[in-house]
């Protein structure tokens, strides 16, 4: 079997477990800045948000919430200047999994480190400001007790009016016989939350890319609270002409 079709044969399949699995890395990963609120489509003067997710069920014609997903609970908190502090992940029985410590400096980040539950360096993530619409991300990756990087990727970030556009990730890897990149692109409604949005990741190795998969995914939203930050929202994939239901998210947020 030559190499192409090795690397064709990973995406063979359930499509819609990579599809999930790629909308759960860009909830969780899209986290830049003019204000750190804007990135996780909040807007005052948030102090922390927990957000849960849910599977989705439908009943009587309706999605409504289902059982607590295994993973993909998150808490932030912010500092007065809309700038993140913390960030903690969480699974369905509320042990901690991973958590992220942000340095910024007046609301915009210019580093953080990610850690496991039990407090283990995982990576550190350094950001160089080229524009007020470019930001490039730097990221090391450590797998070993003397913090050597074993692999590093970057993410170039375009902003348009205070909001990410596009992200463009490179994974360079030592480790397979290919790179990975992952690119994503975001739509917005009137409100300013994101609308919708597309993930492009190929394989490739210099200039010959072995294989694309193109995964679209749009939001419904359901509630908002006082201060007009949705509370409630459906996440939809989109996937050879058929869409549907990843999770339902449930925001609590609380003000300074």
């Amino acid at each position: 079997m030559n190499k192409k079709k090795k690397i064709k044969n990973l995406y063979q399949g359930n499509k819609w477990i990579l599809l999930v699995n790629l909308a759960i890395v860009f909830i969780s990963c899209t986290t830049t800045n003019e204000n750190g609120l804007s990135d996780w489509d909040l807007k005052g003067n948030v102090k922390s948000c927990f957000s849960y997710s849910y599977e989705v069920e439908s009943k009587f014609g309706k999605w409504e919430k289902g059982k607590r997903r295994k993973y993909g609970h998150t808490q932030v908190t912010f500092d007065k200047k809309g700038g993140p502090q913390e960030e903690e992940s969480y699974n369905s029985d509320m042990d901690l999994i991973s958590k992220i410590i942000y340095v910024c400096e007046n609301g915009q980040i210019l580093e953080y480190a990610a850690y496991s539950g039990d407090g283990k360096l995982l990576s550190k993530t350094k950001y160089n400001y080229i524009s007020n619409s470019e930001i490039l991300t730097k990221r090391f990756y450590f797998y070993n007790n003397n913090n050597d990087s074993v692999f590093v990727d970057s993410v170039n970030i375009t902003r348009e009016k205070g909001k990410m556009r596009k992200q463009v990730r490179l994974e360079i890897r030592s480790d397979t016989a290919y790179d990975i990149r992952t690119i994503c692109e975001f739509n917005y409604n009137e409100e300013g939350n994101k609308n919708d949005y597309k993930v492009i990741k190929e394989l490739y190795k210099e200039d010959d890319i072995f294989h694309t998969n193109v995964f679209k995914y749009r939001y419904e939203y359901l509630e908002f609270d006082t201060k007009n930050n949705w509370t409630k929202r459906i996440l939809f994939g989109e996937y050879d002409g058929k869409s549907e239901p990843i999770c339902m998210e449930i925001r609590e947020i609380k003000y300074y």
